[in-house]
C-alpha cells in the first residue's frame, strides 16, 4: 500500500477508532467500582469520562494546544467544518483580551524552573517536579479573589458546572487547617495560615473559631520516609583495575546505635545481625566497574522516633570478577590482594531525621571514611517524610485531597471575576506547599496524586481552556511510577477493557485521562497544518510543546501497552499523523484555492496560489531559531522529507493531468506555473539523495514541452508590441551619461531583448536536444525584434528627411538626428551580446557531450548566423542613413570649397575657410555631444570622406597653379583638423586611395616644370637606391620634328614584365602622357592591351601635334 493511499486510509480511521477508544475506556471504568467506595471514585471515572467525550472534552484540547482563548465547542466546529481556527479564535479575543493570561512559553526562553515543566530536563530529574509549575509572583495570592465569590464562568471542577456548597467548603478549610497546624509541619505555618484564610475569604474571628475546632485525629501520628536513591560522584576505587562495584546499605536506626556503628569495621548489615539490633535495612542493586553509579531506585522506610538517623553505607562488591587482561602488571600485586578478599567499605554518611521535611527534596551526602578524616565521594538522594492516617478509609483521603486540589487550582485559576483561558496551571508555591502537604500527610502515593489532579486539569479544559503546559507535570509524574500500572494482556481490545475493570479506581482515571489526551493531541497533530501557523515564533512553539507532551505519553509503557495499534512506534505513530496531516492539508488547500467550474487560465492561476503556499510552507519548516524539522528530529521524523514526498505526489499528480489533457496553448500563467515549479523543486535539496531522485517533480519539464514554443512566440510578440508602441508613441528622451542621450523606445527595445533572454534562461531545459531548439527560436525571435525596431526608425528618419534644419539652408546635424542614430547603434550593440546573455557555449557543450562534436559545431554556426545576419541587416540601414546625411552634408561642402577656388587669389585662406570650418565645428561639434562613440566615429570617418570626395570632384577642372596650391593648403589644413594630433581619424583613415590622388593632382597641378621635373627625378633615384629593380623592360623610341613641332613616338615592345592577375600573367598596355599637363594640355594616348601576356610586342607609332 503506498503512502497516500495508506494517510488515506488513516484520514478516514480517525473517527471511527476515536469513538471506539472512548467507548471501551468508558465501558472499562463505567462498572461497580470496588466495594467501599466513596464519592471520590465516582467523581474520578465520571470526570474521566467525562473529558473523553467526543463532543467537546477530546476536541477541548485543542485549546490549550495552540494558546487560543476559544471553547471546546468552537475547536469542535473549526475540526467538524474544516474552518480555518485562527479565525474563530478571533470572534471572542475581544471579550478575552482582559483576562487572558499568556501561555507562551518558548523552549529556549522558559527560566530552568520552568523547563522541567516543558520538556527540556533529563529523565532522571522528572520524578523530582512538582506536578504543577510554580508561578514567578509568589505573592500573587494576597490579592486573590476567595472561592467563595460568585464567579461569572461556571464552577469547572465538576461535571454538573456546580460550585461547592458552604458546608463542603468549611469541611476543606478544616481539613486543610489541619494540616498545616500539624506539628510535624514546621515550614511556613503562618503563611500557609493566611494564604487559607484569604483562600476562603474568612475574617479573623471565623478563622479563631475553626481553627480551634479541628479534629485531632484527621492529623496523621505515623510517618515513613520515602527515599530515592539516585546516583553516586567520584567515589574511591578499590578494585586493581581502577574501579569499583559499588552498591549501597540504607536504614533508619536509632540515635544510640551510631556509635556502635561508626566502631565497626564491618557493614550495618553484620551489625544488626551480630548485636541484634534488627534494622530495616534495604541494599541496592551493585553497579559493576563504576566511580559514578547510577541507581534511581525509591524505598520506604518506618520510622519510629523523631531522633532517628538515616544512614547510607556504600559498599565495593567481590562478586564482580577482575581479569588480569583489565590490570596488567602494574596491578597484577593488587590483583592477588583482592582474589577471596570480602567486600571493601567505601564511604558512609548519615543524616538525622529530623532534617527531612514533608516535601520532596534533592539531598547531596558527602561519604566519610570510618574515622571521618577523609571524603570518599557523594550520594544524590530525594527525601521526604510521608504520614499515615491509621483507622481512616484511604477513600475518604482522597476524596479530601481531591476537594482541596480542586479548590487551590479554583482560587489560582481565576482573576477579575473570571477564570483565565489558556491558563498554565502555574500555582503560587504556598499553594503547592499545601497540596504536597496533604497528600504527605495522608500518605497518598505519587499514582494516586496523579489520578486526583488529571482529571481536575481536564475538567478546567473542558469548561474553561487550559494550555498544553499544564499537562506535563501530571503526564510525567505518571511516567515516573508507571511501575505502579499494570501490565495489559496482550490480544483484543475487549481482553484489555475486560482487565481494566479489575483494576484499582486511580488506575483506570489514569489510563482514561491518559487515553482522553493522547487522541486530543493526536487527533489535533493530524489537523496540525490547520491549528499551527508555522510563520509565527508563537505557532512552532506551541507545535513543540505538543510534539515534546506526546513524547511524554510515549514514556508510560503500561498505557502505550493498551492502545489498538500498539505495535507502532512514537516515530511510526508521529509519521502517520504528519501524513494524515499533509494529505488533508493539500486536498484543503486545492479545494479552496480551485472554484467551481473555472476557466483555463484561472485555474492555472489557482495552482500558482497553491504551490506558493505549499513554498511558504517548506521554507517556514526549515527557518527560525526553533524549526519544525527540528521538533520532530526529536521524534525521529524527517518532516521536511516526509512533508515534501506527499506534496510532490499529490500536486505533481493534479497538475500533470490538467496540464496534458487540458491545455492546448501556452499562457502566461502556464509560464509562471512552470517557474514556480521549478522553484519549489530547488527546495528538494534538503532532503535525501534518494529520495530527491524519485520525485515525480524531477519531470515537470516534460508537462509542458508542447507549450515552450507558444511561450517563445509570445514572448516575442509582446516585445514587439512595446517596441512599436515606444516608437510611435510619446518617445521620450532618456539622459543615459552627461552627454549620451536615448530614445525611451531604444531602452524598452533592449528591455525587450532582456527579457526575452530572462524568459529562456528561467526555463532551465534539462534535455539539451530540445534546448538547442527552443534556442534557436528564441535566437530567431529576437533579431527579428531588433530588425524590426531598426527598420521602424530608419523609416522615421527617412519620412523626416533625416532632422534637417529647414529654418536653415545648410544641413544642420539636430540633436534628435544623433539620437536615432544612438537608438539604432544600441539596440544593434545590445543584439551583439545575445551569444553570452543566452550562454551559447554551455548550451554548446552540453550538445557536443550528447550528440557529437559535429553536431556542436553546426549548432554553434547556425545560431551565430542568425545573430550575424541580424547584425549585418542592422548595419546596412545605419550605413543608409549615415550615407544619407553625407550626401546631404556634400552639398553644402562642395559649396564651401567652389567658394575657396573661385575666390580672389589675393584673399586670406583662414578667412576663406572660416565658413567651412564653422560649418564642421558645428555639425561635428554636436555629433560630439550627443552621440556614442561608435556613432561619432562613423559620422566622423563619414565626413571625412564626403570632403575628400567634394575636393576630389572640384578639381576634376583643371586649376591655375595659386588656385592648386590654395586648394593644396586647404585640404592639408582639413587633414590636420580630423586627425587632432591623433585624437580624431588615425593615418590610416585620413590618407586613403582617393585623398592621396587628390593630394598628388593638386601638387602637380601647383608645381612649375622645373619642380615636377625635379620632383620626378627624386622619386626614381629614390626608387632606384631603395633597391626597386626589375628585368622588365620597355622598349621605345622618340623623335622630335622641331619645324612642325610633332612629337613622335614608337612603342615596340615590352619584355618580363610583372604578372599582376591571378593566372600568372598581365593584359598591359602603355599610356602617354605629356606632363605637365596644364602646360601641354593634350589627352593622354595609348595602346591596345595585350591579354595574358608578359612579353608584349606593340609596333604602335603615336604623333603628338
Amino acid at each position: 500500500m503506498d503512502l497516500i493511499h495508506s494517510a488515506r486510509k488513516l484520514t478516514e480511521d480517525i473517527v471511527e477508532k476515536t469513538v471506539t477508544g472512548v467507548s471501551d475506556a468508558i465501558y472499562a471504568t463505567g462498572s461497580a467500582i470496588e466495594k467501599g467506595g466513596s464519592k471520590i471514585t465516582d467523581l474520578l471515572t465520571t470526570s474521566a469520562g467525562a473529558v473523553g467525550d467526543l463532543g467537546s472534552g477530546i476536541y477541548g484540547q485543542a485549546c490549550s494546544l495552540v494558546g487560543a482563548t476559544g471553547t471546546a465547542s468552537n475547536v469542535q466546529r473549526a475540526l467538524e467544518k474544516n474552518e480555518n481556527f485562527e479565525d474563530i479564535m478571533a470572534e471572542e479575543e475581544a471579550e478575552d483580551q482582559k483576562v487572558r493570561q499568556s501561555a507562551r512559553v518558548a523552549l529556549d526562553k522558559v527560566s530552568g524552573d520552568d523547563k522541567k515543566m516543558v520538556g527540556v530536563t533529563s529523565r532522571k530529574d522528572l520524578d523530582c517536579v512538582s506536578m504543577l509549575p510554580l508561578s514567578k509572583s509568589p505573592d500573587a495570592w494576597k490579592t486573590a479573589e476567595p472561592v467563595t465569590k460568585t464567579l461569572e464562568s461556571p464552577y469547572p471542577f465538576e461535571q454538573n458546572g456546580k460550585r461547592p456548597t458552604a458546608t463542603e467548603l468549611d469541611v476543606v478549610y478544616k481539613s486543610a487547617l489541619g494540616i498545616v497546624l500539624n506539628p510535624v509541619n514546621k515550614e511556613y505555618r503562618e503563611e500557609l495560615e493566611l494564604y487559607i484564610k484569604q483562600m476562603f475569604g474568612k475574617s479573623q474571628e471565623v478563622h479563631n473559631a475553626m481553627k480551634s475546632s479541628v479534629s485531632v485525629d484527621k492529623i496523621p501520628t505515623k510517618f515513613k520516609v520515602k527515599l530515592k536513591l539516585i546516583d553516586g560522584k567520584n567515589m574511591i576505587a578499590r578494585d586493581a583495575n581502577g574501579k569499583s562495584d559499588p552498591y549501597c546499605f540504607i536504614s533508619i536506626i536509632k540515635a544510640v546505635h551510631l556509635e556502635m556503628l561508626l566502631a565497626a569495621k564491618q557493614s550495618m548489615e553484620k551489625v544488626s545481625h551480630t548485636k541484634g539490633l534488627g534494622l530495616d535495612i534495604k541494599k541496592s542493586q551493585v553497579i559493576p566497574r563504576s566511580l559514578n553509579p547510577t541507581w534511581n531506585e525509591s524505598y520506604e522506610l518506618e520510622l519510629h522516633d523523631k531522633n532517628d538517623i538515616l544512614v547510607i553505607e556504600v559498599w565495593d562488591s567481590d562478586d564482580i570478577p577482575v581479569t588480569f587482561k583489565e590490570v596488567g602488571f602494574s596491578g597484577f600485586g593488587k590483583f592477588l590482594r583482592d582474589i577471596g578478599d570480602s567486600d571493601d567499605f567505601m564511604g558512609r554518611a548519615h543524616m538525622p531525621v529530623s532534617a527531612i521535611s514533608l516535601t520532596d527534596k534533592e539531598k547531596e551526602l558527602i561519604l566519610f571514611s570510618r574515622n571521618k578524616k577523609k571524603q570518599f565521594g557523594s550520594v544524590r538522594v530525594r527525601v521526604s517524610l510521608v504520614g499515615e492516617k491509621p483507622a481512616v478509609d484511604s477513600a475518604v483521603a482522597v476524596e479530601e485531597h481531591t476537594q482541596l486540589v480542586a479548590t487551590v487550582l479554583d482560587f489560582e485559576s481565576h482573576v477579575t471575576g473570571k477564570y483565565i483561558k489558556g491558563w498554565d496551571t502555574k500555582i503560587t508555591p504556598l499553594g503547592d506547599k499545601l497540596i504536597t502537604l496533604n497528600a504527605t500527610m495522608n500518605g497518598l502515593p505519587q499514582l494516586q496524586q496523579a489520578a486526583v489532579l488529571f482529571p481536575l486539569l481536564q475538567l478546567y479544559d473542558k469548561h474553561i481552556n487550559l494550555s498544553i503546559i499544564g499537562y506535563f507535570g501530571v503526564v510525567r509524574a505518571i511516567s515516573v511510577c508507571q511501575d505502579q500500572l499494570p501490565s495489559g494482556p496482550s490480544g483484543s481490545r475487549e481482553a484489555m477493557a475486560e482487565h481494566e475493570k479489575s483494576q484499582p479506581a486511580m488506575v483506570r482515571s489514569v489510563l482514561m485521562c491518559l487515553g482522553s489526551l493522547d487522541d486530543t493531541l493526536i487527533g489535533v497533530l493530524r489537523r496540525h497544518h490547520q491549528f499551527f501557523n508555522f510563520k509565527a515564533e508563537e505557532g512552532i512553539e506551541y507545535l513543540a510543546l505538543h510534539v515534546e507532551l506526546i513524547k511524554e505519553i510515549y514514556t508510560i509503557v503500561p498505557f502505550i501497552e493498551r492502545l489498538e495499534d500498539m505495535r507502532k512506534s512514537l516515530q511510526q505513530t508521529m509519521q502517520d499523523a504528519c501524513m494524515v496531516a499533509t494529505v488533508g492539508w493539500i486536498e484543503r488547500l486545492v479545494a479552496e484555492a480551485i472554484p467551481a467550474s473555472p476557466g483555463e487560465k484561472e485555474r492555472l492561476l489557482c495552482y500558482l496560489e497553491v504551490i506558493e503556499c505549499i513554498k511558504q510552507r517548506l521554507h517556514n519548516t526549515v527557518s527560525g531559531v526553533v524549526t519544525v524539522q527540528s521538533i520532530f528530529d526529536e521524534v525521529g521524523v524527517d518532516y521536511y522529507t516526509l512533508l515534501f514526498t506527499i506534496v510532490d505526489k499529490q500536486i505533481s499528480a493534479e497538475i500533470e493531468d490538467y496540464l496534458t489533457n487540458h491545455i492546448k496553448r501556452g499562457h502566461v500563467s502556464s509560464y509562471q506555473l512552470y517557474l514556480h515549479l521549478g522553484d519549489m523543486l530547488k527546495l528538494a535539496t534538503n532532503i535525501p539523495s534518494k529520495k530527491r531522485a524519485e520525485l515525480h517533480l524531477n519531470e515537470y519539464h516534460e508537462w509542458f514541452t508542447d507549450l515552450v514554443a507558444d511561450w517563445i512566440d509570445f514572448a516575442a510578440d509582446k516585445c514587439n508590441v512595446e517596441i512599436k508602441r515606444a516608437i510611435t508613441g510619446l518617445d521620450q528622451v532618456v539622459t543615459v551619461t552627461e552627454n549620451v542621450k536615448f530614445s525611451q523606445s531604444a531602452l524598452s527595445a533592449a528591455a525587450c531583448f532582456k527579457r526575452i533572454a530572462a524568459f529562456w534562461n528561467n526555463l532551465h531545459w534539462p534535455q539539451v536536444v530540445k534546448q538547442y531548439g527552443f534556442m534557436m527560436r528564441v535566437v530567431e525571435n529576437i533579431s527579428k525584434a531588433a530588425r524590426f525596431y531598426v527598420k521602424e526608425s530608419h523609416d522615421n528618419l527617412k519620412r523626416k528627411g533625416f532632422h534637417h534644419d529647414s529654418a536653415s539652408e545648410e544641413f544642420v546635424v539636430t540633436q534628435q538626428l544623433c539620437i536615432s542614430l544612438n537608438d539604432m547603434e544600441y539596440v544593434r550593440e545590445e543584439l551583439s551580446k545575445i551569444p553570452d546573455t543566452l550562454q551559447f557555449d554551455p548550451m554548446i557543450s552540453r550538445l557536443g557531450a550528447v550528440e557529437g562534436d559535429q553536431q556542436a559545431i553546426a549548432a554553434r554556426r547556425n545560431l551565430l548566423n542568425l545573430v550575424n545576419s541580424a547584425n549585418d541587416d542592422v548595419k546596412f540601414l545605419i550605413n543608409q542613413v549615415v550615407s544619407s546625411i553625407g550626401e546631404q552634408i556634400a552639398t553644402d561642402i562642395s559649396h564651401h570649397i567652389k567658394r575657396l577656388i573661385n575666390s580672389d587669389p589675393k584673399a586670406d585662406l583662414i578667412q576663406l575657410m572660416d565658413p567651412l570650418m564653422a560649418y564642421l565645428s558645428r555639425n561635428m561639434g554636436t555629433f560630439h555631444s550627443s552621440s556614442l562613440v561608435a556613432v561619432l566615429e562613423i559620422m566622423i570617418e563619414e565626413i571625412w570622406n564626403v570632403i575628400v570626395n567634394c575636393y576630389a570632384q572640384a578639381i576634376k577642372t583643371r586649376l591655375g597653379q595659386k588656385a592648386a596650391k590654395r586648394v593644396l593648403t586647404s585640404i592639408m589644413e582639413l587633414e590636420s583638423f580630423f586627425y587632432a594630433g591623433g585624437d580624431g581619424l588615425s593615418k590610416e583613415q585620413i590618407k586613403s586611395d582617393e585623398f592621396r590622388t587628390t593630394c598628388e593632382i593638386l601638387e602637380a597641378q601647383s608645381s612649375t616644370d622645373d619642380e615636377l621635373i625635379s620632383h620626378h627625378l627624386k622619386t626614381l633615384a629614390k626608387w632606384t637606391k631603395t633597391g626597386n629593380k626589375s628585368d622588365s623592360m620597355l622598349h621605345f623610341s622618340v623623335g622630335y620634328i622641331q619645324n612642325k613641332e610633332i612629337l613622335e613616338i614608337t612603342v615596340v615592345k615590352g619584355t618580363n614584365l610583372p604578372a599582376v592577375d591571378s593566372n600568372g600573367f598581365s593584359d598591359p598596355f602603355v599610356e602617354i602622357v605629356l606632363m605637365p599637363e596644364k602646360r601641354f594640355k593634350i589627352k593622354a594616348v595609348k595602346t591596345d592591351y595585350k591579354g595574358k601576356e608578359l612579353n608584349p610586342v606593340y609596333h604602335k607609332d603615336f604623333k603628338i601635334f
